[in-house]
């Protein structure tokens, strides 16, 4: 359920149109709290079949596991983690086909997700960017803005593999605390865990 917890709403912002990214996640948020609810009402419907009772009652969430389990299988991979992690573009299409209905909308979309993961990676990485500012490519050919002296937007593949081999684990793990922004996105998720444990909603 934890694991559920942290890659669903992930999940739903990343495959989610922007006009209504937002409900989409609350919706989850939402759903949530009506599966505890009706997690309460199985366990009141249970309780006074007899000696028996606290079978029903474990049953009554095992099933809609078992269910959850067995449907993951059914689920496409997320686009950003293929592109990411294997390179694999044709198949992050092909999600984003099934995700938008259409192949133009999939085309955007997989284009927007590539530039905004090379910004990311630039931003995480100042230091890394600063040295490759005034560098060729790998491909030894000079890039326009390194040609005129400006700050390069840098060939891609060279960049992301430059970025990648860069940053560990545990130095992404530092930029939790380290980067503002992310650190205040990390505080705002722990303060909205807590919440939620406590109010249950």
């Amino acid at each position: 359920m934890g694991a559920k917890a942290s890659v669903v709403p992930v999940m739903a912002a990343e495959i989610s149109p922007s006009h209504m990214r937002g409900s989409l996640v609350m919706n989850w948020q939402l759903f949530d709290a009506c599966g505890i609810f009706l997690g309460f009402s199985a366990n009141l419907i249970a309780w006074r079949v007899g000696e028996t009772a606290w079978r029903w009652q474990m049953a009554s969430s095992a099933i809609p596991a078992i269910i959850l389990v067995a449907r993951i299988y059914s689920c496409p991979e997320s686009p950003r983690f293929l592109m990411k992690h294997d390179k694999n573009y044709r198949n992050a299409y092909r999600t984003l086909i099934l995700f938008r209905g259409h192949a133009l909308l999939a085309a955007k979309e997989l284009l927007y997700v590539h530039y905004q993961m090379n910004v990311e990676l630039s931003r995480y990485s100042q230091a890394d960017s600063t040295k490759c500012s005034g560098s060729r490519p790998m491909n030894g050919e000079m890039t326009p803005a390194a040609a005129t002296g400006t700050r390069p937007v840098a060939n891609s593949d060279w960049h992301s593999k430059k970025v990648s081999s860069s940053l560990s684990y545990l130095q992404k793990l530092v930029q939790l605390f380290r980067v503002r922004r992310i650190r205040q996105a990390l505080i705002s998720a722990v303060v909205c865990m807590i919440a939620q444990q406590l109010c249950g909603v």
